[in-house]
């Protein structure tokens, strides 16, 4: 999404965006991890990450901008008839003079068949142990990998 057409919120005199990415679970147990296009992520590198991006707080709640990019980058759909884990929160500065990111980490189950956008090159289903494992990881979710909630 080009950069303009992401929300800022004013957040205690500080410009604030609002991520929310999601560790999707099959019932094997394994998360799903999608790996970045390097033409639509220049300089992130292609690092595996879990589905997610920023959402709009002024049109959409949290939850809400977490199934939209799960249903964009991925094509599932978040079950419904389970409450959302949280995992955890962090943030860190989009680039410098740009806007803080607040991103918000949750947990859930999904449905149907992975279809990727242009966005991400390849996806896998791996343990919470094959992802610790893994060198080219995201370094927020590879901190997340640690939290109590994400083992329960």
């Amino acid at each position: 999404m080009p950069e303009e057409d992401r929300e800022t919120i004013l957040l205690r005199g500080k410009e604030v965006q609002v991520g929310v990415k999601l560790m999707l679970f099959n019932p094997d147990g394994n998360f799903l991890i999608i790996k970045r296009n390097p033409e639509k992520y220049p300089g992130l590198g292609e690092k595996w990450d879990i589905p997610g991006g920023r959402m709009f707080p002024k049109e959409e709640t949290v939850w809400d901008g977490g199934k939209r990019e799960v249903r964009n980058e991925t094509g599932l759909e978040i079950t419904e008839n389970e409450k959302p884990v949280f995992i955890g929160k962090q943030k860190f500065p989009q680039k410098p003079g740009g806007p803080e990111v607040t991103r918000l980490t949750y947990k859930a189950r999904a449905t149907g068949d992975v279809k990727l956008s242009d966005e991400h090159t390849e996806y896998r289903w791996v343990t919470i142990e094959e992802a610790k494992q893994m060198q080219d990881l995201d370094p927020y979710l590879k901190v997340l990998l640690d939290e109590p909630e994400t083992a329960k």
